[in-house]
């Protein structure tokens, strides 16, 4: 950071990651423009451009419930941070407002990475009432529940369904293509960079701005329809629908 700032540079895009913030507190003090993407911390007085991760998660839940599943489980983040929390009040206001008991056995995970997918699908996939489908909350969960659920000798979404966040580009082409909640990256690229321009030029608001951005929702082949009164559960194999 202290490079950065000695190369005249007029401001930051930074996308966190963790939860300690205290090199970006030195920004904020010393005013230099900056913008947050893709994490807010409610502590900083600094500009941030998000997705809106409670709805995304939202819909990924309710599409799952839409297709009849009821045991559903999370495999969450990194707990305490904004992105991990909103994902997760999404996927319990979705259980809620359906009608469905939440069960906490059912909320796992403690990081982004692979391996926590993968060791903390191995756990979903031992309890004997297992769970039907899984709401994993990044790619690289997803890729290490994918190898476990090969692993065990289940099959996506005959045996177990999956919904994750995150549409990455390799989501199409796993064998069984991914549903998943698609972030508006380039959308988020450009706020910004729109935001940290009218910060530099002193035409931003004084007081910290939150740009919120809408998901989308990618229904691909991974969920398995178990009995589902809602015709939109129904779709065709091999075709992509936006849920807007």
């Amino acid at each position: 950071m202290e490079l950065l700032k000695s190369k005249f540079i007029d401001g930051f895009i930074i996308m966190p990651v963790g939860t300690e913030y205290q090199h970006l507190e030195t920004l904020v003090r010393k005013k230099h423009p900056l913008v947050l993407l893709d994490r807010c911390f409610d502590e900083l007085k600094t500009h941030s451009v998000v997705v809106d991760n409670h709805d995304g998660a939202y819909r990924a839940t309710s599409h799952l419930i839409a297709c009849g599943h009821e045991k559903i489980a999370i495999i969450q983040g990194l707990p305490n941070t904004y992105t991990n929390s909103e994902r997760v009040r999404g996927y319990l206001d979705a259980l809620r407002d359906h009608g469905l008991a939440v069960n906490p056995q059912l909320i796992v995970g403690k990081d982004y990475r692979r391996e926590s997918g993968y060791i903390e699908t191995k756990f979903l996939l031992s309890l004997k009432d297992r769970p039907t489908a899984i709401f994993t909350t990044s790619d690289l969960i997803t890729l290490g529940a994918f190898q476990a659920i090969a692993e065990d000798q289940y099959h996506i979404p005959d045996d177990i369904s999956i919904v994750s966040f995150d549409d990455t580009d390799f989501a199409p082409y796993l064998m069984a293509p991914l549903t998943a909640v698609r972030q508006p990256k380039e959308l988020m690229g450009e706020s910004a960079v729109r935001l940290l321009i009218e910060a530099i030029d002193g035409k931003a608001q004084p007081e910290k701005q939150r740009v919120v951005l809408k998901p989308q929702l990618i229904t691909r082949e991974s969920v398995k329809i178990l009995n589902s009164a809602n015709p939109a559960a129904h779709s065709l194999p091999g075709k992509n629908h936006h849920i807007l």
